[in-house]
Formats: structure tokens, C-alpha cells, sequence
């Protein structure tokens, strides 16, 4: 989900069953999680925010690239740009 405005934990209501945790990071951590071992990021779970280290095998086991693809749509729209390939 691509969020382009300021958000707090209130506008998130989790369903405890499906989702455990929401983590907040910006387009350049995306990124950043290919080139590093770890980056730092912000969770929220139940009702809290806690600073966490995460790795890119924390979202998608077996990767193949969405993320980056992800990051990189997202920033492209945010550019006012429009491309196929995205859409």
C-alpha cells in the first residue's frame, strides 16, 4: 500500500488474526534493504511503535524483486511520471 500523507497507529485498525505488526518505512529503506544486511525501521503492534532492525527476508521469503519494483512504481508516480510498465 502506498501511503502519500502523514498516518498514526489510529488510522491502521489490525486484525489481530491476519496481521501481527505494520512497518513503517520510506521509499529510500526500500532500497536500501538490497544493498544492506539490515536497515532500521518502526513497527507498530499492539496499540505501540518500537524501533526495529529488519531485513528484506523479514517481508517476502524467497524475494524476487517486488519490493524494489514496489519502490521504484511508487517513486516514479510520485515524480508525476506515468509508465507502462507500472500499470
Amino acid at each position: 500500500m502506498l501511503v502519500v500523507r502523514s498516518l498514526s497507529q489510529r488510522d491502521l485498525p489490525l486484525q489481530e488474526e491476519e496481521v501481527a505488526a505494520v512497518v513503517r518505512l520510506r521509499l529510500d529503506d526500500i532500497e536500501a534493504l538490497y544493498k544492506d544486511p539490515a536497515i532500521p525501521a518502526e513497527e507498530w503492534a499492539g496499540g505501540e511503535r518500537y524501533p526495529v532492525s529488519v531485513c528484506l527476508a523479514d517481508f517476502v521469503p524467497e524475494e524476487d524483486g517486488y519490493l524494489l519494483w514496489a519502490a521504484r512504481a511508487a517513486r516514479t508516480i510520485l515524480a508525476g511520471e506515468r509508465s507502462e510498465a507500472f500499470f
